[in-house]
């Protein structure tokens, strides 16, 4: 139910979804670095984002699924409530990706872009963010 439900969120990344991407930017090992959100991730989500976000909701939604199927979250936090904030999580890092995607190609969402968004998602995850750094603070 979650996944289906934050797969289909087309919600702006705001203010606080960009705090959530930061969380995930501030798990990068020392040494490593990640560039912020785009200054105007509002607008561009909007504008060549949002419009296209719904017609991948199925692709969103398996890469949705994979996190919370594939998380260290249960093991390192706290249990189903840390799984459901990293999916939460990975939605906002894949909306800002995208948002960034869409903004260095000056058009809307299509499949390179979201290709673009999902590699770059899974790179800051997967293999930037560490993981007991990530969660400390569910533990």
């Amino acid at each position: 139910m979650l996944v289906a439900r934050l797969g289909n969120d087309s919600s702006i990344p705001d203010a606080p979804s960009v705090g959530a991407f930061d969380r995930a930017r501030a798990a990068v090992l020392p040494g490593w670095a990640w560039p912020e959100a785009p200054a105007d991730v509002v607008r561009v989500w909007h504008s060549l984002v949002a419009p296209q976000w719904g017609g991948w909701t199925q692709v969103i939604g398996r890469y949705l699924a994979a996190k919370a199927h594939a998380s260290w979250a249960m093991h390192l936090g706290t249990g189903p409530p840390a799984v459901e904030r990293m999916v939460g999580v990975s939605r906002i890092v894949l909306q800002v990706e995208a948002t960034r995607a869409c903004l260095s190609r000056g058009r809307g969402l299509d499949r390179p872009a979201l290709t673009e968004a999902l590699r770059q998602a899974d790179l800051l995850l997967v293999h930037y963010a560490d993981p007991f750094r990530f969660h400390r603070h569910d533990a």
